[in-house]
């Protein structure tokens, strides 16, 4: 009868009829709100009924559908308990499907407002969810829901962990094997993984790559399953033999049909991005000659204003114009995106200007200095360290720049004439302690005296001979550092009236010794550093 008493208990001051739910639930849909006495009644009634599963399953079933309805109702309704209420009916009944599958999607609702929860729920939660997908293994609504409350749980880094530890991987893949058209499952896996591999657990996760993958290819037009995807892909892709496994199985394609399909969604756009990067660190010449360079514009064009999209999409423009197999595609279109982002909508913004320097080392490295310097990258470079002086990426990447347009586009003079040794030098007294800054500044100080000889006693004036002395003295186990100090000796001597002076200063002839000893294979040290020593003690 529907007259009938579900439950009450003296102690709680609690009744419930079916009546009473649904006129609770009728209210609710009509004014969107939950209010407290509601609550307390249905919580009452789930401590109350603990021997009844049809009592149970209903009220989960009550609580999934109004916690669904808005965010005030979430933090009310776990304010008041909720969370504990849906655990004591999913741990009474650990055989009831239905009750599972009720109970563990409304966590998966006020999953998403974790930080409200009490200590230990999210655990708790996390077991009980595992545990329904081991006993229900073939129930597809069980498996729907219980991958609801890891996708919104594992959003916390010790949730996530605690997935894996728990065995939650092999089940995850399970289910999205087991049924690959269930949107919201697919969507709910993708999620957790993409968390996952967050961690230090991302290799854990290989085995549902293809899945993944699979997923976006059967709902094309699905966008939230689509930035789910792509989210998956980008923290997945950031481990070396992951990235490896998602190139061989075309995943690049996947997440460029992503962005073709929805190209004026920031949030798809901002987790495309980002995942394509990665990939075109070993699969630049496919992902360019399928459109890649093309999309990741678009993007950059579509969100002009968008800091985090220009970011993003420098950085794939970093990996293309490294592994493009003909630089001249890639320079005939960035620059003018590069210089909108760089100089007019983010001057300040330090991580963008650091890719836009390495985008323009890589086209230079390319052979196409000339080609971008016509449109305006030497001034890009010289503006961004000026304004970007206290950044150590963004003067590290300007002075590897400089080497690459000094030693490969010839354009010692115009460096010079703009100010470069006065940057470099400047790069190298900001971060005595970079290893990156030392290097780069001191290749690129080498590059422009060898290629420009008139520039040698500038170097030397400005202090090259002594910070170079000063960057071998401080990495001493950097053979490359080593080789580049007594290369930028060799081409400073000739031409550096006080060489001799500078070198006996700051006892170079020293540490050039001690790196004559400590790497004595090294023909092109060994070369370079006795004919510095010549030259710093000859008469």
């Amino acid at each position: 009868s529907t007259q009938s008493t579900w439950g009450y208990d003296s102690r709680l001051q609690s009744i419930m009829t079916i009546q009473d739910l649904d006129a609770i639930v009728a209210r609710c849909r009509r004014t969107k709100v939950v209010n407290a006495e509601d609550m307390d009644i249905i919580n009452n009634t789930v401590k109350a009924c603990t021997d009844s599963v049809e009592i149970q399953s209903r009220v989960c079933k009550a609580i999934g559908f109004l916690s669904s309805m808005s965010r005030e109702n979430m933090e009310l309704m776990i304010r008041l308990g909720a969370v504990g209420s849906l655990l004591l009916a999913v741990h009474s009944f650990p055989a009831a499907e239905v009750l599972q599958s009720n109970a563990l999607l409304a966590l998966g609702n006020l999953a998403a407002h974790q930080n409200h929860w009490a200590s230990g729920d999210a655990a708790a939660v996390i077991s009980a969810s595992l545990d329904a997908m081991r006993t229900f293994p073939t129930s597809g609504e069980v498996q729907n829901s219980a991958c609801a409350p890891l996708g919104n749980l594992s959003n916390v880094e010790d949730n996530a962990v605690l997935i894996v530890e728990k065995g939650g991987i092999p089940l995850i893949v399970h289910a999205m094997k087991s049924f690959p058209a269930d949107d919201l499952l697919q969507r709910s896996t993708c999620l957790a993984l993409g968390n996952i591999a967050r961690t230090d657990h991302s290799s854990a996760c290989l085995p549902a790559i293809e899945w993944v993958l699979s997923a976006m290819r059967r709902f094309p037009t699905s966008e939230r399953l689509q930035c789910r995807g792509c989210q998956a892909l980008a923290f997945l892709s950031a481990d070396p033999d992951n990235a490896s496994a998602i190139g061989r199985a075309g995943g690049f394609r996947c997440i460029m049909a992503a962005m073709r399909q929805f190209p004026s969604e920031f949030e798809l756009q901002a987790e495309a991005l980002p995942a394509l990067g990665n990939l075109s660190t070993n699969c630049a010449a496919a992902i360019i000659s399928e459109g890649g360079l093309e999309l990741s514009l678009s993007a950059m064009e579509k969100f002009v204003d968008e800091e985090e999209i220009q970011t993003q999409a420098s950085l794939v423009l970093v990996n293309l114009a490294a592994g493009c197999d003909d630089g001249r595609v890639i320079a005939s279109k960035v620059m003018p995106y590069i210089g909108v982002a760089m100089m007019i909508k983010f001057p300040f913004a330090h991580e963008l200007h650091s890719y836009g320097c390495a985008i323009m080392k890589n086209l230079a490295d390319k052979g196409q200095t000339s080609a971008i310097c016509a449109e305006g990258a030497l001034e890009l470079l010289i503006g961004s360290m000026k304004t970007h002086a206290n950044s150590e990426p963004v003067q590290g990447m300007a002075c590897w720049a400089l080497y690459s347009f000094a030693a490969e586009g010839g354009k010692s003079p115009e460096i010079v004439q703009n100010g470069g040794i006065q940057l470099i030098v400047a790069a190298m007294r900001a971060f005595p302690k970079s290893e990156d800054v030392q290097l780069y500044a001191s290749c690129a100080l080498e590059a422009l005296a060898e290629h420009y000889r008139n520039c040698c006693s500038l170097s030397g004036r400005e202090g090259g001979v002594r910070l170079a002395v000063a960057a071998m003295r401080t990495f001493p186990d950097n053979c490359t550092m080593q080789v580049a100090g007594v290369a930028l000796f060799a081409v400073l001597a000739p031409g550096f009236e006080s060489f001799k002076q500078h070198i006996a200063e700051s006892n170079g002839c020293d540490v050039i010794r001690k790196a004559l000893e400590a790497y004595p294979d090294d023909e092109n040290l060994r070369i370079l550093g006795h004919e510095a020593l010549h030259r710093a003690v000859s008469h």
